[in-house]
């Protein structure tokens, strides 16, 4: 994956997954506040999204532990 604001597209395509199931996970780390939506601009149609790496590592850190498994 590139660094930086990312699309859903790019990364459903990245993660091997399909769009829908991409949104709906992504729309779930948007409302805990660990993913941040970017608004299109320059011709963009599709929003990006965007993590910081603090964060995101803390949500997997928690799903690791959910789900049983070591981090």
């Amino acid at each position: 994956m590139t660094e930086g604001p990312c699309s859903v597209a790019h990364i459903a395509s990245a993660l091997g997954l399909s769009k829908r199931v991409t949104l709906r996970e992504i729309t779930f780390l948007v409302d805990r506040g660990v993913v941040t939506r970017i608004v299109p601009t320059h011709g963009r149609i599709d929003p990006h999204f965007a993590a910081g790496v603090p964060e995101i590592f803390q949500e997997m850190a928690r799903a690791y532990q959910f789900l049983g498994l070591k981090f």
